[in-house]
C-alpha cells in the first residue's frame, strides 16, 4: 500500500538490519550519498550479512553528522522485502 510493505505473518517476521559508522573519510561519505540516492523511493537490493543473501530497502534516511573536519557518521537502517509469493 503507497509503497509499503505489510505482514501478518506471526513467526516468520522481516529482519531489520542497522549499519553504523562514526568515522567515516568524506571519500566514504560520498559513496555512501551516491548510494542513498541510487536506492530512494523504496527501491530494494540484495543485501548479504555473512550467512546470506537478503532483499531489502531502507528503513530510514541516511543523514551524516560531522563529528571532526572532514571526518562523518551516520547509520543504514534496512528492512527485508518480503517475497509476495512466499
Amino acid at each position: 500500500v503507497g509503497g509499503v510493505h505489510y505482514t501478518f505473518k506471526r513467526h516468520n517476521k522481516r529482519k531489520i538490519w542497522e549499519l553504523g559508522w562514526s568515522n567515516i573519510s568524506s571519500t566514504m561519505k560520498t559513496n555512501l550519498e551516491r548510494f542513498r540516492d541510487a536506492v530512494t523511493s523504496k527501491k530494494p537490493f540484495l543485501y548479504y550479512d555473512d550467512s546470506d543473501y537478503y532483499r531489502v530497502r531502507l528503513n530510514s534516511s541516511v543523514d551524516f553528522e560531522e563529528v571532526s573536519f572532514g571526518r562523518y557518521q551516520t547509520s543504514v537502517r534496512m528492512i527485508e522485502v518480503l517475497d509476495i509469493h512466499s
